[in-house]
C-alpha cells in the first residue's frame, strides 16, 4: 500500500523531529525483539527487517504527530498479531484527540455486510437507518474499507476480522474509523455521500463533543461502557437464547458466574432441549468464562488444543525497563516461573506438555447446543469456538473465526511509551502455540451462513435465523 502525506497539518501542527522519531523506532524495534513470542510467526525475518529499515527511512525527515502515528501503526500491523497495536486506551498522546476534536466524525453509525457501509444509527436527517452508502466523496466504500483496513489488527491474514472491526458503534468510547478515516483520507467539516439508491446527500461532520452530545440527547439512559448490556438471556418455546458479547468480566457489574449459574439452572428446569449461545462480536477476555461454559456442556468427555507457552525473554533489559509498564512485577523478570523452551524461547514453568482432558460433566446440558461465531471471535472466544467444535459440543454456526491455528498471544501485556512521541503500543509476553505446524487460519463453522444484505436490510438475522430453521425442522 503506499501512503500519501497530504496536508496532515490540518490535525496536527506539532513536528517531531527525525532524530527524535529515530529513536523512537529503535526502541521499538528492541522491545519487539525481544520481548514479543512471535514477532516472525506470521512474517518472515528479512521482511520485516525490511519493513524495519523503510520505517528508518520514512523517518528521516520531520513528521507531524499524525504522519507519525500512521507509520508506527503501518509498522506494527505487519507483525499479523491480534494483540500488538497502538491501543486509543493506552495512549499517553493527545494525537487521536486532537483528530476527533475536529468535525471529523460521521453522524452515524454503520455496519459491514458484502463490503458495503450499512446505516444502524443516525443523527443525520437525510441518512436514514438501513440505507446503503456507496461512495464518500466519490471514493468507493469497499476501496474504503480496503484501505483502511490495512492499519486494524488481527491474527495472521484475518482480513474479514480487520474490516469487522472498522464497523462503527456510536456508543463506543473508541472506533477505529472514527479516527483512521480522517487521518488516512482527511476530509473535514462535509463530506458527500451517494447511496445505493443513486441519490447523493452533502452532510454536515461532528467533532467528539458534538456527537457525544446528541448520543446522550438520543439515547439519555445509555451507558456509554455497556459491558453488562451485552450478556443477555432468554427463553422460548424451542429454544434458549445466551448472549454472551465480551468476556472482559473485570468490567462486569454482577458476578458472571453466578449469572450463568441462573441461566443453566433455569434451562434445566424448563426441559428446553435446545440451546444457542451466542458470543458474535465478542473478541474475547477472560478464559475463565470459556471454561466455566464447558463445562456447562461437556455432556462428554473430551480434550483441550495442546499449545505451549513461549516467551521470548528472561528478564528486561535495563535501558528498556523504564518505557515498559504493566500490572505485575512479576513480568519484569520471569526467571522463577519460567524455564528454557528451546534456542529462541522460554515456557511457564510445570506448563503441560499434552492436551488436557476435559472431564463429562453429569449435570451438563443434555440437549442440542448452537454456537453463534463469526470474525470477532479471536483470544478467548477463539480457544472456545475450538474445543467446542473439536469435541462437538456445540454445532458452530456463523462465519471462520478470527485468531489462527497457528497460536495466538495474550494473558501479558507490557504497554510501551515511547519517550520522544508518547505513543504507547501494546506488545503481549505469551504466545501459546502448538508444537506442530498448523495452518493460519481461524476456525471453521459447521455451518457457515454470512449475514446477507438482504437479509440485513429486512432487519433478519440470518445466522441465527438458519439456527432456528433447524430446531424447527424447516
Amino acid at each position: 500500500m503506499v501512503f500519501l502525506f497530504l496536508n496532515q497539518s490540518s490535525f496536527s501542527q506539532d513536528l517531531f523531529t527525525s532524530e527524535e522519531l529515530q529513536s523512537d523506532a529503535r526502541l521499538l524495534w528492541q522491545a519487539l525483539n525481544e520481548l514479543h513470542p512471535g514477532l516472525y510467526r506470521h512474517i518472515d525475518t528479512v521482511s520485516l527487517e525490511r519493513h524495519y529499515e523503510e520505517l528508518l527511512q520514512d523517518f528521516c525527515v520531520d513528521r507531524t504527530e499524525v504522519e507519525t502515528f500512521i507509520l508506527f501503526t503501518e509498522f506494527v500491523t505487519k507483525i499479523k498479531c491480534g494483540h500488538s497495536y497502538l491501543n486509543p486506551f493506552n495512549q499517553n498522546n493527545d494525537i487521536i484527540k486532537n483528530v476527533v476534536n475536529k468535525k471529523v466524525l460521521l453522524p452515524f453509525g454503520f455496519s459491514i455486510v458484502e463490503n458495503q457501509m450499512l446505516v444502524n444509527e443516525s443523527f443525520e436527517t437525510c441518512v436514514e437507518k438501513r440505507e446503503v452508502i456507496t461512495h464518500i466523496n466519490n471514493i468507493e466504500v469497499g476501496n474504503i474499507i480496503d484501505s483502511l483496513s490495512t492499519y486494524i489488527k488481527a491474527d495472521g491474514d484475518r482480513k474479514s476480522k480487520r474490516v469487522k472491526d472498522l464497523e462503527l458503534d456510536l456508543g463506543a468510547k473508541f472506533n477505529y474509523f472514527d479516527y483512521y478515516f480522517p487521518m488516512i483520507f482527511e476530509f473535514e467539516d462535509r463530506i458527500k455521500l451517494k447511496f445505493k439508491s443513486g441519490l447523493e446527500q452533502e452532510i454536515k461532520l461532528l467533532n467528539k463533543s458534538e456527537r457525544s452530545l446528541a448520543y446522550s440527547a438520543r439515547f439519555p439512559n445509555a451507558n456509554l461502557s455497556t459491558y453488562d448490556d451485552t450478556w443477555n438471556f432468554e427463553f422460548f418455546q424451542n429454544y434458549a437464547y445466551l448472549q454472551l458479547g465480551n468476556f472482559a468480566t473485570w468490567k462486569l457489574s454482577f458476578d458472571w458466574e453466578e449469572y450463568l449459574d441462573i441461566f443453566f439452572e433455569e434451562l434445566s428446569l424448563r426441559e428446553i432441549e435446545n440451546l444457542v449461545i451466542d458470543i458474535r462480536g465478542n473478541e474475547g477476555g477472560m478464559s475463565d468464562v470459556s471454561d466455566h461454559l464447558i463445562k456447562k456442556i461437556a455432556k462428554k468427555e473430551g480434550v483441550t488444543v495442546f499449545r505451549k507457552p513461549h516467551l521470548a525473554y528472561k528478564k528486561v533489559s535495563a535501558n528498556l525497563k523504564p518505557h515498559v509498564s504493566t500490572w505485575s512485577k512479576w513480568f519484569y523478570n520471569t526467571s522463577l516461573w519460567t524455564k528454557k523452551l528451546n534456542t529462541t524461547h522460554r515456557t511457564i514453568k510445570f506448563s503441560s506438555n499434552k492436551e488436557k482432558k476435559i472431564k463429562r460433566n453429569k449435570e451438563a446440558f443434555s440437549g442440542q447446543t448452537y454456537l453463534l461465531v463469526n470474525e470477532s471471535n479471536s483470544s478467548a472466544t477463539f480457544i472456545l469456538a475450538e474445543i467446542c467444535k473439536k469435541n462437538s459440543y456445540a454445532t458452530l454456526v456463523g462465519t471462520e473465526t478470527g485468531g489462527t491455528k497457528m497460536g495466538i498471544t495474550g494473558g501479558q501485556i507490557f504497554f510501551l511509551n515511547l519517550p520522544n512521541t508518547k505513543i504507547e503500543i501494546d506488545i503481549p509476553l505469551i504466545g501459546r502455540y502448538p508444537m506442530t505446524e498448523l495452518p493460519d487460519e481461524g476456525i471453521q463453522p459447521d455451518i457457515l451462513v454470512a449475514q446477507s444484505l438482504t437479509g440485513y436490510l429486512s432487519n433478519t438475522d440470518d445466522q441465527l435465523a438458519k439456527v432456528i430453521s433447524i430446531i424447527e425442522g424447516n
